[in-house]
């Protein structure tokens, strides 16, 4: 009898610990909760003005799981070509509280853009390619 409560409490312990880590323990990346992506547009602004700083700007709409979630973009390399390409990862800051189906309008701005020119912005969710815009228009 005894030996059956240790087994138990083993096999209790080693479903926690899978639970805690993920399933399978992969380190798999999270599904994007993100999905139908539509409108995609981007642009360096390079208009003259007070800063004479050159914009990034990103657009892009679509769908989220809840009302109330926010996303933003996060740098996360570049491709080594002329112009290059950037990548970023979407990601959700804030989950919101109501389980509905909600279009959301990303407007994604980084002053001061170095790079001249870009070939392209390519946006991960999830691990995966979420969207490709390109090219990317610049305003004079």
């Amino acid at each position: 009898m005894a030996y059956l409560k240790l087994a138990s409490f083993i096999a209790l312990a080693a479903l926690a610990v899978a639970c805690k880590d993920g399933a399978g323990g992969d380190g798999a990346a999270a599904a994007c909760p993100a999905t139908n992506p539509r409108e995609p547009h981007a642009w360096i602004d390079k208009m003259p003005g007070m800063n004479d700083n050159p914009t990034l700007h990103v657009t892009l709409k679509f769908d989220t799981p809840n009302a109330g979630d926010d996303y933003t973009l996060v740098f996360s390399g570049s491709e080594e070509s002329a112009p290059p390409a950037y990548f970023y990862d979407l990601e959700r800051v804030t989950v919101g509280n109501a389980a509905v189906v909600t279009e959301y309008d990303l407007h994604y701005r980084e002053p001061n853009f170095a790079e001249p020119s870009l070939r392209a912005v390519k946006i991960n969710c999830g691990g995966k390619l979420f969207q490709e815009i390109s090219p990317v228009e610049e305003t004079h």
